[in-house]
């Protein structure tokens, strides 16, 4: 009886206007902020204009429709600025007589892709193979131990989907493949995390939750540049390009297509590498139409950080301003939505404007609570722009090189936690928070 016109797919601060569609039963909707009313609508035109805050705070837009004696009749609702996927992956277990699972297949569902450009899926952090389009097979493994299966699935424009589901274990019985995923960040020498090591550590009101699984995993790193970093990346000392250049002590010319400039900086296998546009585009679907910030495709397994910062990807963009500080909000969402270990990296250079909506320290307070870390690297001799988290300098490619291993370092200690049931993560606690872990960014 009552539904929103208006969807907010995107980042969302300060005034816009909602507009919903009726039935005729409809004598009146009342729309409400975060349980708050905020406006009410008695008749045509159905809309009104809410303010959604200065902040990018976690929101929820609801629209309750009454009949003319005020009897409710109905009600929707969005959620504001939090991770929402463009489209959904379900993962389906087959099992062979004896119950045992052997295999995976991925299924989706997108009014706006017919087919992924790519499908990953994990057990336990490990690639699996695939059988045949789709349809991946699982090794022999202990079904007394609980076993997590994760898929990643790429679709065309850079939108991705994230599933998964579990199996065995002592609790296989009562697991839900509702799974919640918390990340941690281990403090000090520590390497290894188990389930019942951590049992009981969590809750939620007050009411411990209980562990399923702790897991390493695959990482996703969303770099998102200024004006000119591509252009004085080829101006640090200790690795030219095209003329020549020293790397690792010795001469070679560097080209755009030299294997060395590729691979220089790599990052181990399982992580993925992106790079997000500055600048906004406008997309248009039906009445929908909404702003979004690009990704470029992943970058393969054998290309490093220094060949993607170099690198002048043609992502194009009807916007001619740059919005650094909203893309990096942008791009905080998407590496949350994958629900594994990540970071965002904002790579400054000599010339950096921003024409955002919102400035850094709300983009930075807002990576903050989605979990994200954000790290800032400036690369030249300018002073790094204001408002950022402090910036790591750096005038030579040893500096760059540094940064790198810095940043491998930091995700190296990161940790999903897999909690039974689904909850709002923002409302966990961490109850031996001083221990060895923490939850969120370092």
């Amino acid at each position: 009886m009552v539904r929103f016109l208006t969807l907010f797919l995107g980042l969302l601060v300060g005034p816009h206007e909602v507009e919903v569609m009726v039935n005729t039963a409809v004598a009146a909707v009342e729309l409400r902020l975060d349980d708050a009313a905020v406006a009410r609508l008695e008749g045509e035109p159905w809309r009104a204009e809410v303010d959604f805050g200065d902040d990018l705070a976690f929101r929820e837009l609801e629209a309750v429709a009454f009949d003319s004696d005020g009897n409710e009749l109905d009600r929707t609702a969005q959620a504001i600025n939090v991770p929402r996927p463009q489209a959904e992956v379900e993962l389906l277990l087959e099992r062979d007589e004896s119950g045992r699972p052997i295999a995976v297949r991925v299924e989706w569902q997108s009014t706006e892709f017919a087919r992924p450009e790519e499908v990953h899926v994990t057990l336990d952090g490990e690639r699996m193979l695939e059988l045949e389009p789709h349809r991946f097979g699982l090794p022999q493994v202990d079904t007394k131990s609980f076993h997590l299966v994760q898929a990643d699935v790429g679709f065309p424009g850079g939108a991705r989907a994230h599933a998964q589901t579990s199996f065995g274990g002592v609790y296989f019985a009562e697991t839900s493949d509702q799974l919640t995923a918390v990340l941690v960040s281990l403090i000090g020498r520590k390497r290894s995390l188990g389930s019942e090591e951590i049992a009981g550590w969590f809750s939620l009101d007050g009411e411990p939750l209980r562990v399923v699984a702790v897991e390493k995993g695959p990482v996703e790193v969303v770099f998102v540049r200024s004006e000119g970093v591509a252009s004085v990346m080829s101006r640090l000392d200790g690795l030219g390009y095209a003329g020549g250049g020293t790397y690792g002590g010795g001469n070679f010319p560097i080209s755009p297509d030299s294997a060395r400039m590729k691979t220089a900086l790599s990052l181990p296998k399982h992580y993925r590498l992106r790079l997000m546009s500055p600048r906004a585009t406008r997309v248009s679907r039906g009445k929908l139409s909404f702003e979004t910030f690009l990704l470029s495709p992943s970058l393969t397994q054998d290309m490093g950080v220094y060949w993607a910062l170099w690198q002048r990807f043609r992502i194009s963009s009807p916007t001619p301003q740059p919005r650094l500080s909203d893309a990096v909000a942008t791009a905080g969402l998407q590496a949350a939505s994958g629900k594994r270990r990540r970071a965002v990296v904002l790579v400054t250079g000599d010339e950096t404007r921003d024409f955002s909506t919102i400035g850094p320290e709300v983009a930075t307070d807002y990576l903050r609570r989605l979990a994200v870390p954000l790290y800032v690297w400036h690369i030249g001799s300018s002073a790094p722009p204001e408002g950022w988290p402090e910036a790591t300098p750096i005038f030579q490619y040893p500096e760059l090189k540094r940064a790198v291993r810095s940043l491998e370092k930091e995700l190296g200690r990161q940790r999903v936690i897999w909690l039974d049931e689904k909850h709002d993560p923002r409302r966990i606690r961490l109850v031996n928070q001083d221990v060895i872990a923490r939850i969120g960014a370092p």
